[in-house]
């Protein structure tokens, strides 16, 4: 099975705050931190226009790497996206349409951003 971790902006803060597949909130490495079975509704809440799903990636840094992450390089945008099930980079060059290739290597990818904190990048509807 998996690992599926995702992160969201919290509603009151706007920082990120981890959570698993239950719902369950947990730091960076997946341990909960609020097991959910021992709460009632003490936990954040977050915009789930902001959620992103953790890819099982780290970039050169060792970064883990989330939907909306982006890296640039040459003035090009790739960001890490999902879409229709398959995972995969949408390029954002000047001049053209977004693009989306699922057949990308991971292994120059640095983050260096999310679009969550930059949305002018994806415009409206493109949001992850």
């Amino acid at each position: 099975m998996g690992d599926y971790r995702f992160r969201g902006k919290r509603t009151e803060n706007g920082e990120w705050a981890y959570f698993n597949q239950y719902g369950a909130y947990v730091d960076k490495d997946g341990k909960e931190l609020i097991p959910k079975r021992f709460t009632r509704d003490c936990g954040y809440t977050v915009d789930p226009e902001t959620v992103g799903q953790y890819i099982n990636k780290k970039d050169t840094t060792g970064k883990e790497i989330y939907e909306g992450d982006y890296d640039i390089e040459n003035g090009v945008y790739y960001i890490a996206q999902y879409q229709d099930g398959e995972l995969g980079m949408i390029t954002l060059e000047p001049g053209f349409d977004p693009d989306f290739d699922d057949c990308v290597s991971w292994h120059n990818f640095t983050v260096i951003g999310n679009a969550n904190d930059n949305p002018e990048l994806l415009g409206e509807g493109h949001r992850s």
